[in-house]
């Protein structure tokens, strides 16, 4: 069987944490006591690749004669509309059909 990759291990270990509602410490069998000297004296490791946290905003796009155009449009829908069922009325109630 395939080895798990890294995001199936993620995904177990989510499922995992949402199901116990914490998440499943590794099995330490010697547990390490450090020292406040040996922490403030270790070397600091400083990572030369960062991820890209902020990403380029698509500036946003000005709607406002498309909203004008359709705003029209259905103006002289509406317009067209209530002619033609005030027309079938009369020719209905005149009797000529």
């Amino acid at each position: 069987m395939a080895r798990p990759s890294r995001a199936d291990r993620r995904r177990q270990n989510a499922h995992n944490a949402t199901a116990t509602g914490r998440t499943e410490a590794p099995d330490n069998e010697v547990v390490e006591t450090k020292s406040l000297v040996d922490i403030v004296d270790a070397p600091r490791v400083v990572r030369t690749t960062r991820r890209v946290l902020a990403r380029n905003v698509a500036d946003s796009i000005d709607y406002t004669a498309e909203y004008h155009v359709i705003s029209h449009d259905l103006r002289r829908i509406a317009i067209w509309g209530s002619l033609l069922v005030i027309v079938m009325l009369v020719v209905r109630f005149s009797g000529l059909v």
